[in-house]
Formats: C-alpha cells, sequence, structure tokens
C-alpha cells in the first residue's frame, strides 16, 4: 500500500522481486533494508550507472506496522551515504506528489523537485 495512491498496485511477492531485484542496474550493495525480529521492515532499493556518476531510487518503503518511527529515512541515508562512498555523484527519486509522508523524507534529505511526469488517457 502505497500513500497517495487512489488504487494501491497488487503484486505478488514473486512479481515486486522480479521487476526490481532483477533489474540489471540495480545495486545490491548500494540497496538497504532496515531489519526488526529478524524481518525487514523498510527497504530503499538503488539503481547506479558507474559510468556517468548517476544513480536512481528504485524504490522505498516501510511495512504499515512500522511506520512513522524514520526508518524509511535510515534506509534512505544508507543509501545516499554508499552512493557518495562510491563516486555517485547524483540520485534521484520519485514519488506521488499525494505521498506526504515521502514527500517530507526527500525534502528533509536535500531532495528538490526537478521535473514534473503526467499520464494521459485516450478514452476511446
Amino acid at each position: 500500500d502505497e500513500p497517495g495512491e487512489d488504487e494501491p498496485r497488487q503484486l505478488t511477492f514473486e512479481e515486486w522481486r522480479q521487476d526490481l531485484f532483477e533489474g540489471p542496474d540495480l545495486t545490491r550493495e548500494g540497496s538497504f533494508a532496515v531489519v526488526s525480529a529478524g524481518e525487514p521492515v523498510a527497504y530503499a532499493a538503488l539503481s547506479v550507472d558507474p559510468s556517468t556518476g548517476r544513480g536512481r531510487n528504485e524504490g522505498t518503503a516501510t511495512a504499515a506496522a512500522h511506520r512513522n518511527r524514520g526508518l524509511a529515512t535510515l534506509a534512505k541515508l544508507a543509501q545516499l551515504r554508499w552512493a557518495a562512498e562510491n563516486g555517485i555523484d547524483r540520485v534521484v527519486t520519485d514519488n506521488d506528489e499525494r505521498n506526504a509522508p515521502m514527500l517530507a523524507i526527500n525534502r528533509r534529505l536535500g531532495y528538490e523537485p526537478f521535473t514534473e511526469r503526467r499520464g494521459y488517457l485516450k478514452e476511446r
């Protein structure tokens, strides 16, 4: 469930895993999870292009029962520190403009808007 979405995407764990972890640019070394009682409760995934020194946040999330504790911020901070230590000088991210909690995290971490993505639907 992604805050701000009208209809949360319904993916099986396997679909989510394949979509995220099978990407050719994903760096496992630069992607981090916060673990509580042996279970992952938050994560921030990172794709990088070392040749350009650029990265993209591929997703940051916290399990609903663990939200509002700063865990997504911790994961994203670890990701950004890893990126800086490994020659990645720019990391971009995106999120739904209605997802106020993630917008707040991104602002605190110094992200600034640079473009707006829009989707269109042509009715027949």
